[in-house]
């Protein structure tokens, strides 16, 4: 698997509270404390490897319901392309 920028993993980490706090609190819970550890001391230029969002998204669909997946999938998309990876892209 191709790896994934460090700024659009961390940005999946807040994009949590699309959630709801209890379900929320339940995948950071749930999630590897190295997996948790490995995108919260990411440097945002850093490459980290597909299994880390990959095993993000298990960790939410544990919790969660399919739909809760799509949700925060796209509240952590909104928020990167509100960042310093996509946002010049997006406003140029």
């Amino acid at each position: 698997m191709a790896p994934v920028r460090g700024t659009q993993i961390k940005q999946s980490i807040p994009a949590l509270a699309w959630l709801g706090l209890e379900a929320r609190a339940e995948v950071l819970r749930v999630i590897s404390p190295d997996t948790l550890k490995q995108i919260q001391d990411a440097v945002q230029v850093q490459w980290l490897p597909q299994s880390l969002p990959v095993d993000l998204c298990r960790c939410v669909r544990v919790v969660s319901s399919e739909e809760a997946v799509r949700t925060w999938a796209r509240a952590s998309v909104r928020g990167a392309l509100k960042g310093p990876l996509y946002g010049p892209f997006v406003k140029g």
